[in-house]
């Protein structure tokens, strides 16, 4: 998990999203937030200079520990997500050449730190930022309430602070969140509450039984009372 100040951000070419977020005594606030436009006669290569640019001088201004950026995602729409795909590329090498690490969320990672629900849409997302995150004024303008919320996420703590690649995710209403470990086991996480303390008892699970024993099981963390593990 990182103190802060963080940078997070939605990408996109016509429009970027950019928010910044500090935690300092278990406090997490909203220093800046902002979009980026990129007018959509200029070619291509002059709007991803100007995207770079930006996050270059957000960079410069605000001095983040880390980056944090919603990863693409390649659905039926394959022209859309080139272009995001393309932005992102010239967000992670303004984030390279200033040597900040960059951690990448899917859209349901985002949602479910967040909200606790992987479906949420764009106005539950901003009303958890406020209501169930105490941040204030959360911008209104969808790409900047995205970068806010990938922000969010990175502070909140994911999954690799216990040392662990997910190398997949899956997002059904009955059982919630799941992820398969790289070392081959499941973790059924089901929302975001209590999510700490979730990855407390997984990581005193994991060093109990170590990963070799635990691979091809699944760790059901959905408990009111205790874990369980099959």
């Amino acid at each position: 998990m990182f103190e802060g100040p963080v940078l997070g951000v939605d990408p996109g070419v016509a429009t970027l999203g950019l928010a910044v977020l500090s935690r300092a005594d278990r406090t997490t606030s909203l220093v800046w937030s902002g979009t980026v436009r990129t007018p959509s006669d200029l070619p291509e290569a002059d709007r991803l200079r100007r995207i770079h640019e930006e996050v270059a001088a957000s960079i410069a201004a605000h001095h983040p520990t880390a980056v944090a950026v919603e990863s693409v995602m390649w659905n039926r729409n394959t022209t859309s997500a080139m272009a995001v795909a393309r932005a992102t590329g010239v967000v992670l090498l303004a984030a390279a050449e200033a040597g900040i690490e960059v951690d990448e969320y899917l859209p349901l990672e985002v949602k479910m730190a967040v909200t606790g629900v992987g479906n949420a849409g764009k106005d539950q997302v901003r009303a958890a930022l406020e209501r169930a995150h105490g941040l204030r004024a959360v911008p209104r303008q969808a790409d900047a309430c995205d970068a806010v919320a990938v922000a969010r996420s990175l502070l909140k703590g994911v999954p690799e602070s216990l040392g662990l690649n997910v190398a997949a995710l899956e997002y059904t209403p009955e059982a919630g969140l799941s992820l398969l470990t790289d070392s081959g086991y499941s973790v059924v996480m089901g929302d975001s509450q209590n999510l700490d303390y979730k990855l407390a008892v997984w990581q005193a699970v994991e060093n109990d039984l170590g990963r070799q024993a635990m691979t091809g099981h699944v760790l059901d963390l959905r408990f009111e009372n205790r874990p369980s593990f099959q």
